[in-house]
């Protein structure tokens, strides 16, 4: 089910598919994507390598909207206001 949106850290791309394609395939150019290809497919290592980013994008789309926007969050909840999230220290998800 791809109904969540994710936001690109390098480009800002809005995304309700896979992100992880996008990163892979439109920003292999990047240091950061260079360093997770080269990792076997389907390791646990990539896939968090891959996570991190994904969050680092939600986290700056967050930061820009925090006042006036819609918010990511990691987690679906019933509450629904923005001020009512904190981004975590680790993994930078709301």
């Amino acid at each position: 089910m791809y109904d969540k949106v994710h936001f690109c850290t390098f480009c800002g791309a809005q995304l309700s598919s896979n992100i992880h394609r996008h990163l892979t395939n439109v920003h292999s150019d990047k240091e950061a994507v260079k360093d997770i290809l080269m990792l076997p497919k389907r390791s646990l290592e990539r896939k968090v390598k891959l996570q991190q980013l994904v969050n680092e994008g939600n986290f700056k789309h967050n930061i820009t909207v925090m006042r006036k926007g819609k918010i990511v969050v990691g987690r679906r909840c019933t509450s629904k206001a923005a001020s009512d999230y904190t981004a975590c220290g680790f993994c930078k998800k709301f």
